[in-house]
């Protein structure tokens, strides 16, 4: 079991093997006992990598929570449970990492020596099972899936262009002036083609966006709008540095985009280790001060 859940969070045969101190080949044939064992495949073997059949996927996650379970009793009997401990690999959006995420975690670290994180910054979708992941921190509507997620809190979206945009455009004063070609648009895997924007006496307006430029990077649509390509919707934590050096302005007031919700996502919520669970607190408390609501 041990063999297996190291070949899956390694990603490979090799890499597993030098963390187990063993053979390629030892951890190869242990893979293929243990398939035969089972009577099913739980790997899909390729030239450069390994990835999980769906059966792999359940044998994963159970055989995971077993150890982890095992692994929990054993430091509770040495007093290790008392406080947490350990290794957490944790994914979030770039411009949410560079920002004030990565001073969160500088914290985190300095309150917790026995805990080493790893952060990887992307804004692509991370199997966190697949990834050996434990913990993501995401924005915005999240898939239907096996996996747990806990809202931290929620940050205000905004719409923004250049002043030269808007001198050259003309008025943006409604919904109703802004163009579907004016709209740059966030791309994601749960990003449509619709802003649904909401005046403060309950009128709703949905605005069609088809602009020549779309991203699935946030920092990216800012550079792109404070150069005059057109509209863009932003977290307000992105936009407030551009705001203030006079890059980007804020249009449509008082109809807004309103707020997007900010998640801690992992795998289970069964046995899960105590480091993760406690930088989740961590980040639930120190998140929401960074990030500006739309009230504020």
């Amino acid at each position: 079991m041990q063999i297996f859940i190291k070949v899956v969070e390694q990603g490979g045969f090799s890499p597993a093997a030098i963390r187990l101190g063993l053979s390629r080949g030892t951890v190869s044939k242990a893979i293929a006992h243990l398939e035969a064992q089972l009577g099913v495949r739980l790997l899909h073997r390729t030239t450069r990598q390994v990835s999980l059949t769906e059966a792999g996927q359940i044998y994963y996650r159970n055989v995971r929570a077993i150890l982890e379970n095992i692994e929990a009793s054993e430091a509770e009997i040495t007093g290790f449970a008392r406080r947490p401990y350990g290794h957490v690999r944790i994914t979030a959006p770039l411009s949410l990492g560079e920002r004030d995420l990565s001073e969160i975690l500088a914290a985190f670290c300095r309150d917790n020596p026995e805990i080493s994180l790893e952060l990887q910054l992307t804004d692509r979708f991370v199997a966190l099972v697949e990834e050996g992941v434990d913990l993501a921190v995401r924005i915005g509507l999240l898939e239907d899936s096996s996996l747990i997620a806990k809202k931290i809190t929620e940050t205000a979206l905004g719409l923004y262009c250049s002043p030269e945009f808007l001198r050259r455009r003309g008025r943006l004063y409604t919904p109703e002036d802004l163009k579907p070609e004016d709209c740059l648009r966030y791309q994601n895997r749960n990003s449509g083609r619709y802003w649904t924007l909401t005046h403060p006496d309950g009128r709703e307006h949905k605005v069609q966006v088809h602009g020549r430029v779309s991203s699935n990077n946030g920092e990216v649509l800012a550079t792109m709008a404070a150069c005059g390509l057109g509209v863009v919707m932003l977290p307000k934590f992105i936009a407030k540095d551009y705001m203030a050096s006079g890059k980007l302005v804020e249009v449509l007031r008082p109809w807004s985009p309103g707020n997007v919700g900010v998640w801690a996502v992992y795998p289970t919520r069964q046995h899960v280790p105590l480091a993760v669970r406690h930088l989740i607190d961590y980040i639930a408390v120190h998140l929401p001060e960074r990030l500006p609501e739309e009230d504020s």
